[in-house]
Order: C-alpha cells, then sequence, then structure tokens
C-alpha cells in the first residue's frame, strides 16, 4: 500500500520523496503470454521487489514471458540479476522469454553487460507477444 502512495504523490507533486525509487510493473495475459510492462527505475532499493514480481508471475500454462521495458528509465545490476535469474527460470520450464520496446539508455547496459547475446530483445510488445503465440501454436 505503501508503494502505491508513493506513486500517487509522484503522479499529484512531480516529485520522488528522497531516498525512495519508484518502480511499478502491471501484469497481463495476452494471447496466452504473460506480458509485463515494468515503469520507473530498477535499482538496489526495488530489485528484489522485481525479482518477486517477476518470479511470482511465472505461469506454468503460459506460452512465454515478456518483460516490455519501455518505461523503464534505469536499471542497475541488481536489475539485471533479477532479468537474468528469470531467463534462467523460464528456461528450466522449457518456454520462451524476451525483453521489447527497450529504451536506448537501458539497451546500452544490457549491451555492456552481454545480455543482448544471452536473450531475445523484440522492437515492440505486440510483435513479441505475436511471435511467442504463433511459435506454440506452430509447434
Amino acid at each position: 500500500m505503501h508503494a502505491d502512495w508513493q506513486v500517487v504523490l509522484v503522479e499529484q507533486c512531480g516529485a520522488i520523496p528522497p531516498n525512495e525509487t519508484i518502480m511499478k510493473i502491471q501484469a497481463v495475459n495476452d494471447s496466452g503470454v504473460q506480458v509485463l510492462a515494468v515503469s520507473g527505475r530498477v535499482d538496489s532499493t526495488n530489485a528484489a521487489s522485481f525479482e518477486t514480481g517477476i518470479m511470482e508471475s511465472l505461469n506454468d500454462n503460459s506460452k512465454g514471458l515478456v518483460l516490455d521495458l519501455s518505461l523503464v528509465e534505469f536499471i542497475s545490476s541488481a536489475g539485471l540479476r533479477a532479468i537474468l535469474l528469470a531467463a534462467r527460470e523460464v528456461k528450466d520450464r522449457q518456454t520462451q522469454f524476451a525483453l521489447c520496446a527497450v529504451p536506448e539508455p537501458v539497451k546500452n547496459v544490457l549491451k555492456i553487460a552481454g545480455f543482448l547475446r544471452l536473450m531475445d530483445v523484440i522492437e515492440s510488445r505486440q510483435l513479441a507477444v505475436d511471435r511467442m503465440a504463433g511459435a506454440s501454436t506452430a509447434g
């Protein structure tokens, strides 16, 4: 509940309270693909919540997991760790994983960390969902 209050405060006042980092995750199932839309900053203050949100969204009935990072302003090594753990978990479940709509500053961090060689980065959310939904029905 406290995090919701912070988000409202930011929207009303346009300022982040001192020592607080705002991150939101919105989950939706689109054509059998689990999509998590992440917004804000993902850093050491909220990486554990980010990881928990990802892991709790994993569903054995899902055709795949897409992390929509289009509204992520910043990601730290703690956030990268959460993404890597999610990718490994999805692979262990023998399903698909992708990042989509990654802003250029975040994509640069992913590139430096070597993530672009490890996982799919797709231009748009719809294209990611279409590929995963189509791939699982095709084979």
